[in-house]
Parts: structure tokens; sequence; C-alpha cells
């Protein structure tokens, strides 16, 4: 397991993402738009998913990256003391965890995906940061679907 978060640590260094520090805004909107991927993007069907509708119709088909974004910029946001940072990632650490399990899936079979998820990411090292600090895909990017899909059928 220590492999794993070695191997997530580099990427992020390498990315450049650990060289600002911790900046609540930015770390608060990554998790919600994480959050939100599945039940809002910019494609989003109200009629396959009228229970949503009116949550996606709020904010005008925005996806995402720009719904977090949206609300934290409405919201007023009190530093947290790094101890409470800390709690609150490991919180969602073990949500994540417990969520996986959830699926089915074994820690083994979690690592894995991780490491696929990871190695993706790896494609995004030489492009730049957008204007809400991530990453850019490059337009060959090739994500980590078929990998995981892979692990799901190991159920």
């Amino acid at each position: 397991m220590e492999n794993v978060f070695k191997a997530v640590h580099k990427w992020q260094q390498e990315a450049g993402n650990l060289d600002n520090g911790y900046d609540d805004f930015l770390q608060s909107s990554f998790q919600i738009e994480e959050a939100l991927e599945g039940i809002i993007s910019p494609d989003y069907d109200a009629d396959n998913f009228p229970d949503n509708s009116n949550f996606t119709h709020e904010f005008g088909g925005l996806g995402p990256k720009e719904v977090a974004r949206h609300l934290l910029d409405e919201a007023t946001i009190e530093p947290l003391s790094d101890v409470d940072r800390f709690d609150k990632h490991i919180d969602s650490i073990i949500y994540d965890i417990g969520a996986l399990g959830c699926l089915g899936l074994t820690p083994q079979q979690m690592i894995v995906g991780i490491l696929a998820v990871n190695h993706a990411n790896k494609q995004k090292l030489s492009m730049p940061h957008d204007e809400l600090g991530k990453l850019i895909k490059p337009i060959d990017f090739i994500g980590p679907e078929e990998q995981l899909q892979k692990i799901l059928d190991q159920r």
C-alpha cells in the first residue's frame, strides 16, 4: 500500500501540484468536482435523470469543474488548521475506500485501479495547468477506463 501512496505523491510532485502549498479553495473544489462527476456534466440529459434536472438546470449546463468553482466562489472560505485539513482528507480516503468496497472491489483491486488512474495521469505531465489549477489533458489522452473495466469484470 505504501507504494501506491508513493506513486501518487511522485505524480503530484512531478505535476507541480505540491509547489504552492495548501489552498483551501482549490483542494475543496477538486473534491467537490470529483463528487459531482456522474451527477452532472456539460452533456447531461435531464430527460434520463428527472430527479436531478433542477440541480443541473440551475447551473446552465456547466460541468462538474465549473460548478465546484461556482459553489465555492459564492462561499466564504475560512482557512482550516492543518489538523482539520488532514482529518478532512483522511475522512475522504476512508469514505472512498468504503465506496469502492460497495462496488464489490477487494483492496488489491482498489490498488490496481489507483495505479491505473495514476499511470494515465502521467500523460498530463507535459501539459500546462488551466486557470483553475488542473493539468490539461493532451489531445491524445488515453484514459484508464479500459483497465478499470477489466478490474470490475474480475469482481
